[in-house]
């Protein structure tokens, strides 16, 4: 599917495992670009890596690529890449990490992940 070719594009640019980004994405959203939590404090999660628009613009800015839009998922996935290729991969994303490495929700059975 057209989510997937554009995750493994990125993947290969930005030299990153494309698995990693896709069982994110799955976690995160389902592969649902228009997903939106509504029950985050700062404005809720939105998209396929469901972002906060802080975080958003906080790695747009780092990745110096200024011309990203939060809502746009060719964005969003291009800018995973470049955070999985800096390493803010899982503390970004705690939750769906520790789910993805230890196949359950049961937080007691999650080991602390350290970046």
């Amino acid at each position: 599917d057209e989510i997937e070719l554009w995750i493994k594009s990125y993947a290969a640019i930005y030299k990153i495992p494309e698995s990693g980004m896709i069982r994110l994405a799955e976690c995160e959203s389902g592969m649902n670009p228009e997903a939106f939590n509504p029950k985050d404090p700062q404005g809720g999660a939105y998209g396929l890596f469901q972002y906060l628009k802080p975080t958003f613009e906080t790695f747009k800015k780092e990745a110096k690529l200024l011309e990203l839009d939060y809502k746009n998922w060719r964005h969003q996935i291009e800018l995973t890449a470049w955070a999985f290729s800096k390493e803010k991969y899982p503390k970004h994303w705690l939750n769906c990490a520790s789910f993805i490495k230890f196949n359950t929700w049961d937080k007691t059975k999650w080991k602390h992940i350290t970046k």
